[in-house]
């Protein structure tokens, strides 16, 4: 039997992926000329429905109304996959919103946003197929600490998963991006100020690849 490439145009051509994120979704020309978004589509054909705000999170902006709890009602009900990648902005220690638990339901807690965003994806499309992806590392927060804001989220994210069934691509341990490697960073985050936390075109194509093996076992 021939073997099928993962990236061959036209696997997925004629389905829709909609993608809900933050600023690594959203398309920001400042930061990126191409996010992961655009090498998916250019090496499988994929339909693209960008749903990413920059600065959101499942529960931050919740005051504007772009939490992904609140945005997740307003998109395509048809999708043929659904990914939801963020989580970073909802720890900043400055919004001090409480992480919770896992069974956490209601948007008192991240957690219970989490929650509450599937539970919102479910009603709209109870057949949906769903991937949880987690926050990409940060410069201050190496994934050898398993005690910063970025690891508790992220294995708050993947326990989510396992207990509702929904695979989980975990780009906190496993992007093959390293901010605080300084020559790293300068290479893979060259638009970001020195920041470490917004990826430029050739950190998206780090981690495409790996967006597009997880589609894989989505469709």
């Amino acid at each position: 039997m021939p073997s099928i490439k993962l990236d061959s145009p036209g696997i997925w051509s004629g389905k829709k992926l909609a993608a809900i994120g933050d600023s690594l979704t959203e398309h920001l020309p400042q930061i990126t000329e191409k996010s992961y978004l655009d090498y998916i589509h250019e090496r499988t054909g994929i339909t693209i429905l960008n749903y990413g705000v920059a600065g959101s999170g499942f529960k931050q902006m919740e005051k504007e109304g772009k939490a992904f709890y609140q945005r997740v009602r307003e998109i395509d009900k048809d999708a043929d996959v659904y990914l939801f990648f963020g989580g970073g902005n909802d720890v900043f220690p400055a919004h001090g919103y409480e992480i919770g638990n896992p069974s956490d339901t209601g948007t008192d807690t991240i957690c219970g946003a989490i929650n509450t965003t599937l539970d919102n994806l479910y009603a709209l499309n109870p057949l949906a197929v769903v991937g949880l992806v987690t926050p990409t590392p940060w410069v201050e927060y190496y994934t050898g600490d398993d005690n910063n804001p970025l690891a508790a989220i992220s294995n708050k994210i993947i326990e989510i998963g396992r207990k509702r069934s929904i695979p989980t691509l975990d780009l906190y341990h496993n992007s093959n991006l390293r901010p605080w490697d300084e020559t790293f960073r300068k290479l893979a985050y060259s638009k970001d100020n020195g920041g470490g936390c917004h990826p430029d075109e050739r950190g998206h194509a780090i981690m495409a690849p790996k967006f597009i093996a997880f589609l894989h076992t989505l469709i």
